[in-house]
């Protein structure tokens, strides 16, 4: 919301790149690690990761940027549209980029809804995947985070 705020009222035209994201971001955070486009898998976040059935993603992660918080969590950085206009995975063009999160790095159990979460970058600011917006359900494992932030619970 503060950079937001500092970039008056809107996250929409910020980042061209993923790495334009964290260059974004770090300067709001303080005792981060970086990691560019290409230097991210196994340093930055983990070399492999799975949905909640075990079945393990295969993904090209080494195409976005990430950041590593002083408490251990690692953020993914993708970019979407510089003009908060993608609709990839949501039901209307407001996409501007996308965090991934993993609230304990590359730290077992790298799993999508237990440990790792995805938000979208709008205009407006962040939703999380599984939002009425988004095409994943609050059932689905990317859907997980926006359970959560409904019900309060991880009862699944």
């Amino acid at each position: 919301m503060t950079i937001k705020a500092d970039n008056g009222g809107t996250l929409e035209g910020l980042c061209t790149t993923s790495d334009d994201y964290y260059d974004l971001f770090k300067q709001y955070m303080k005792n981060v690690k970086i990691c560019s486009t290409g230097t991210v898998s196994g340093k930055c976040w983990a070399e492999k990761w799975y949905y909640t059935n075990g079945s393990r993603i295969w993904s090209n992660e080494g195409a976005s940027s990430s950041m590593i918080l002083p408490n251990g969590t690692s953020i993914l950085f993708m970019f979407m549209n510089t003009n908060c206009e993608s609709a990839t995975e949501l039901r209307k063009p407001i996409g501007c980029g996308r965090l991934r999160i993993d609230l304990n790095g590359i730290k077992k159990p790298n799993t999508v809804g237990r440990d790792i979460f995805d938000f979208y970058i709008t205009k407006e600011g962040l939703i999380p995947r599984g939002a009425s917006v988004t095409n994943a359900g609050v059932t689905s494992d990317w859907g997980r985070g926006a359970y959560i932030l409904q019900t309060g619970k991880m009862d699944y």
